[in-house]
Parts: C-alpha cells; sequence; structure tokens
C-alpha cells in the first residue's frame, strides 16, 4: 500500500495535468487493500475456505448495527439480523467485496469522463461527472466499512490475540488521511477558497502538488506503523514461527500450499488470483468469488488500456506542449530590463473602482526639454497577463524613439481579466485618463523634485501593444482623450473573430492547444478573488493561450456591444452625419501577416472598415511578414518602420522626424 501511494504521489506531482488518471489508481487500490484486509481476518479465523463457511455457517448472527438494520429493514427483514450464518457470511463478503467493483467503474468513468472534458475534478456541480462519481463511491465506502465492522463485532474476541484493530489503523490511517487532506485542500481551493494561486505558487500547486508531497511524507510514518501491525515472522515456515498466526500455519494442510512472503495486508490481493490456493475466485463458491472473478478479467484488459495508453498520449501531448511554451518564455525573458536604462523610471498611481493602479513614468537620462511631447504606452497580454514594464513586450524601438523624439513615456496598468470583465478594463482606461487630464503625472513629478518638468501633453502620441493597442483605440471611440496619433500594434480588434470564439487546433507562437480542463481551472481559481494588476509571464500566459485556444475568449471579456471596435465603428457612423469628420486621428497600424495570436485579418477589417465610412482617417498600414511580435528585433532606422513614423511625427509634434 505504501508503495503504490507513494509511487503515485510522485507521479501526480510530476504529470499534474493528468492528475486525474494517476489517482484513480491508488484509489481503485484503496478497495483492494480493505478487500485484502477482510481476507487476512477470514484467514486468520480459519486457513483453509471450506473450514471457514462450515465453522461461519454454524454461527447464530448477531443484530445487524443500526445503518445495515435499516437496509435490511427496508428489504423486508423485521428481525433485524441474518436468518443464519451462511445467508450473514454471503451478505458480508458481498458488501465488502461490492466497494472493488464500484472503484473500479467509478475509475473507468473518471477516466472516461476526464478525457471527455466533462468531469470536472474542481467543480460540485450536477452538470459535471465529479459530484455524482464521488457520491456513489461514498456509499459503497460507507457500505463496505460497516459491514467490515459487523464482521469484526461477531469474530473479535476470536482473533484478538492478533490485533487486528492496529491491522485496520495501519491501513485505514492513510485512507482517512487522504480523504481529509482532500477535503482540506479541495475546500481552500474551491472557488471563493481562503488559498489563491500567486506568482510563487500556482493553482497546480495547491491542488495536486503540496496535498500529494503531504502524503509522501505520510507514507513514511505509516511504513513504520506497518512493520508493527504486520510483522513478517508469521509468516516465515512452520520451524521458525514464533509469533502470531503460527497457530494458523501449523494447521496449514500440505496439499493448500503455505502463504510465502506475506507481509502486508496488500499481500492477499495477490492471493485473490492465484490459483494455487483455496481463495481463489471461483463462481461456484460464493457471491464473492462471483464478484473477484468480474474483476480478475477486467482489470488487466480494460484498465490498463484505458490508463496506461491514454496517459501515454496525454503525457506525450502535454509534453510537447511544455516544451513549447518553455521555450517561449526562454525567449521572452532573454530580453533583460537593461533596455529601460537610458530612462530613469518613477511609479505612482492613478484611482479606479477604488483601486490604486501602478503607472510607470519613464524620462530620458538625456532629456534636453523641459516642456516634452508624451507616449502613452499600453502594454498587451489578451487583458489577461502582462504588465507595463516587462521587458519583452516593451518594444526596444518605441524606447529609441522615445528618446529620439525627447518624449517622456507614461505606461499604465490596468485590472486584467477574468477577475473583472472588459468593461471594468475599458472603465479603468478612462479613470486612467481623467488622471492625465487632471495634471496627474505632473503632480507625481514635482513629489520626486521634477518641478521644472511640464509635460506637453497637448502633444500625446498613444501606443498600444496587441490588447494594448485595443485599449488606445477603446480610449478614443468611448471619448477618453484626442491624441495626435496612434500607433497600435497587431491590435485586437476583432475579437468575435473564430480565432477567439470557436475551439480547433490552433498554435499560438508555437505553442499547441492546451485542454478545456485548464480554462476551468483557471476560471475557478479566480472567480472570487480579488482584481489583478499586474501578471508578467509565465503568469498567466498559458492561462491566456488555453482560454483562446478553447474559444472562450468573450466568456471572460463579455458581450456588450461596446466592447467590439468594429461593431462600434459602424455604429458612430450611423449616428453620424458628418462622415468627414475623422473618427480617428492618424492611425499607424502594424501587424505580422503569420500573427497566430491575434490574426491580421481584424486589422485588415479595420482598415477597409473606416476607408468605407470614414473616409477621412489618415491610415498608415504596414504588414510584414512574421508571428505575432515580429518587430521583437526591429529599430526605427529600418525603411518600413521610419516611414510609419514619418507618418505620425508630423501631426504629433507638428514638424518631421529629427533625423
Amino acid at each position: 500500500m505504501v508503495p503504490v501511494y507513494s509511487i503515485a504521489c510522485v507521479c501526480s506531482i510530476i504529470f499534474y495535468r493528468q492528475h486525474v488518471y494517476i489517482a484513480t489508481t491508488y484509489e481503485f487500490y484503496e478497495s483492494l487493500v480493505i478487500a485484502a484486509f477482510f481476507l487476512l481476518l477470514c484467514q486468520l479465523l480459519h486457513v483453509n475456505q471450506a473450514t471457514l463457511q462450515a465453522d461461519l455457517a454454524e454461527l447464530q448472527p448477531k443484530p445487524w448495527i443500526p445503518p445495515i438494520r435499516l437496509v435490511a429493514y427496508c428489504f423486508g427483514n423485521r428481525t433485524g439480523k441474518a436468518l443464519n450464518g451462511h445467508r450473514w457470511f454471503n451478505t458480508i463478503c458481498v458488501g465488502i467485496l461490492q466497494f472493488c467493483v464500484v472503484k473500479f467503474l467509478g475509475a473507468l468513468v473518471k477516466c472516461i469522463t476526464e478525457a471527455a472534458d466533462v468531469y470536472c475534478k474542481e467543480s460540485t456541480s450536477a452538470s459535471h461527472a465529479k459530484i455524482w462519481v464521488t457520491v456513489v463511491e461514498i456509499i459503497s465506502l460507507v457500505s463496505a466499512m460497516m459491514c467490515l465492522l459487523q464482521f469484526y463485532k461477531e469474530v473479535h474476541h476470536r482473533i484478538a490475540k492478533h490485533q487486528p484493530m492496529l491491522k485496520f489503523l495501519a491501513i485505514k490511517l492513510v485512507i482517512m488521511v487522504f480523504y481529509i487532506q482532500s477535503f482540506i485542500f479541495g475546500f481552500i481551493t474551491k472557488p471563493g477558497g481562503s488559498v489563491k494561486p500567486t506568482e510563487y505558487i500556482s493553482y497546480p500547486s495547491w491542488a495536486v502538488g503540496i496535498p500529494n508531497t503531504l502524503l509522501c511524507i505520510e507514507m513514511v510514518f505509516v511504513s513504520v506503523l506497518h512493520l508493527y501491525a504486520f510483522p513478517y515472522r508469521p509468516y516465515q515456515d512452520n520451524q521458525t514461527c514464533s509469533n502470531e498466526g503460527s497457530e494458523a500455519l501449523a494447521r496449514m494442510d500440505q496439499s493448500e500450499g503455505r502463504y510465502q512472503g506475506l507481509s502486508t495486508a496488500d499481500s492477499h490481493y495477490d492471493s485473490i488470483w492465484s490459483e494455487g490456493t483455496k481463495w481463489s475466485a471461483k463462481p461456484q463458491t460464493s457471491a464473492r468469488g462471483a464478484v473477484l472473478q468480474a474483476l480478475r478479467k477486467n482489470w488487466p484488459r480494460t484498465w490498463s488500456w484505458i490508463v496506461v495508453r491514454h496517459s501515454d498520449i496525454m503525457a506525450s501531448q502535454s509534453e510537447e506542449r511544455d516544451a513549447q511554451f518553455n521555450a517561449l518564455i526562454d525567449v521572452l525573458h532573454s530580453v533583460k530590463s537593461d533596455i529601460f536604462d537610458p530612462f530613469t523610471i518613477t511609479r505612482t498611481y492613478y484611482e479606479s473602482a477604488g483601486i490604486q493602479i501602478s503607472v510607470d513614468i519613464l524620462i530620458p537620462r538625456r532629456l534636453k526639454s523641459q516642456n516634452p511631447p508624451v507616449i502613452v504606452r499600453i502594454h498587451g497580454g489578451f487583458l489577461i497577463t502582462g504588465s507595463s514594464l516587462f521587458p519583452a513586450w516593451f518594444s526596444k524601438w518605441v524606447l529609441d524613439f522615445a528618446e529620439e523624439q525627447d518624449a517622456v513615456i507614461i505606461s499604465p496598468n490596468y485590472r486584467l481579466l477574468p477577475e473583472v470583465k472588459g468593461q471594468d478594463i475599458i472603465h479603468d482606461m478612462g479613470n486612467f485618463w481623467n488622471w492625465v487630464h487632471s495634471g496627474g503625472p505632473s503632480r507625481h513629478l514635482a513629489t520626486i523634485g521634477q518641478h521644472t518638468l511640464q509635460l506637453n501633453l497637448s502633444s500625446t502620441l498613444v501606443v498600444g501593444e496587441s490588447a494594448g493597442g485595443y485599449l488606445a483605440l477603446q480610449s478614443v471611440l468611448s471619448g477618453f482623450v484626442r491624441p495626435k496619433a496612434i500607433v497600435a500594434l497587431y491590435p485586437m480588434v476583432d475579437m468575435k473573430a473564430a480565432h477567439f470564439t470557436e475551439s480547433y487546433d490552433k498554435s499560438i507562437v508555437g505553442v499547441p492547444n492546451y485542454p478545456n480542463e485548464d480554462v476551468n481551472k483557471f476560471l475557478s481559481a479566480t472567480v472570487t478573488k480579488l482584481a489583478i494588476t499586474e501578471a508578467d509571464p509565465p503568469v498567466r500566459l498559458d492561462s491566456a493561450m488555453a482560454v483562446v485556444h478553447n474559444g472562450r475568449y468573450l466568456e471572460l471579456l463579455g458581450e456588450d456591444p461596446d466592447l467590439f471596435i468594429l461593431e462600434r465603428v459602424k455604429k458612430m457612423a450611423l449616428a453620424s452625419a458628418n462622415h468627414e469628420k475623422c473618427l480617428f486621428p492618424p492611425l499607424f497600424l502594424l501587424h505580422g501577416k503569420g500573427d497566430t495570436a491575434v490574426p491580421v485579418d481584424g486589422t485588415r477589417k479595420l482598415v477597409d472598415c473606416l476607408q468605407r465610412l470614414h473616409p477621412s482617417t489618415q491610415i498608415h498600414l504596414a504588414i510584414r511578414p512574421g508571428d505575432h511580435g515580429f518587430d521583437f528585433k526591429a529599430t526605427i532606422d529600418e525603411p518600413w518602420l521610419r516611414k510609419g513614423l514619418d507618418f505620425i511625427v508630423s501631426p504629433w509634434l507638428g514638424s518631421k522626424s529629427f533625423i
């Protein structure tokens, strides 16, 4: 028992995404241990099965204990006890060994429903399989334990010298600790629970890693207890037997063979399948034999095929995905924070929904002007992850461009999905712009000694990357700001596209699909969590990808019509009598032709929509080869980028580029 639980727990930690499949191994093994303990008690009474049955047939059964008595009463037994010892023993056998069958079928159902993504271990909803499987298994477990207690009540005085309660404690302690631990961790990690994932401890660590690690540690102490509860001496050869069980071994007939090498109750599980003993499962012996025969036939064929084969396939896919994701993270982390060295960075805050949200102000160390123009740069990350100063997502050319144009950068954070909805994030942007217009940046600069630095807010350029591009466009459509120009890098424009709303195979920057179960876990872990305003990858990046992989983005974003830029542009065009008035200031849009995170079709649709409905809008479109973040290594000297920057410099600063 100890090795099985320990190995399974270690595997659950290593392959935590498959822990539901792995857990079924030791959960099913629990039923075999209880059955083996029952067989051990029978063995302590009589080694020979025929002798045991003859002995118990003459037994005058005591009344059933209350829970069993109630069930018996419902089935018409008004006496409160079995008619005779033979029927009593058969009832006990069926009542205990049925747990093996139920646990086997429960494991089968768990594997099938988990593979079909309808098990949902974290959910107690009746729409998922977990609650139904749990209820059936608990009823089966309680029934088995009641029957085991009834058996012990009848025979305890005859086997007292073998310390059956110590043996029972040794095996049941593991099961009891497992259930208590599962209940505690299930309670504290459920939606609204007291424990929340952090950037240091993830949800899988709380739900899988820590509980299984504790079980491994507890197995050390249980293994020591097993040495005392199941001593080896009774199973030595007859001549050396001197402790418990010697009487039973001496009675054993030579034709029945000896129990050799049995050191724990688990070993009796092997005796179930042994054809050479009188404990082999034969249909004519009893109901017990029929149950064991069914288990014997189905266990190797069905269970091993489902668990081993399916686990191999899932493990292979998971390993490939994890390798790709880790490779992506390595690339992102290769960009160091020294890209900010040419700037002095100071942090301040604006308030939204009662929360203080951080804003970083980047001042060029070689700033010449005391009245510099402003670049408001909004970070991306699917609105789910990212932060204002995550180096890999802060385009280096934007920093170089700010230095070149002697501009100060203001980079705000905002609340992230799914703790809030899309409208809440837009509300944050409204409060951020109110803070900017009310002189928030200048007030902060004055507090740090920059009294002479007065930002020229009338010369504001808005730059947004990915989800930040979406927020830049929404800031204008919502009337929060009217900047001189906008630079939108691969903006999220068409969130109603199939890419965001349908589940199909879609590799995102080389990372294959995450299972839908990962989205469920992510949402369950964040449903009642306080708002998060910063999350540097890898934190939440895999979850963001899983949401898009499984077409569930609108479930997080919301479906208010004002959340969708294309629909909003069309609506505002219909409401406006003057189509000559530009909806947006000059737009520089750049997008990778092979973008797998935010397809370029959305940007193309936006350009087409503006050209049809707002033909006076000035647009410079640059569609370049590459995936999401294709401009990772771009420099402001590259002709295609310089052309776009020159396009926005004139309206932004009223002059051409300094170069």
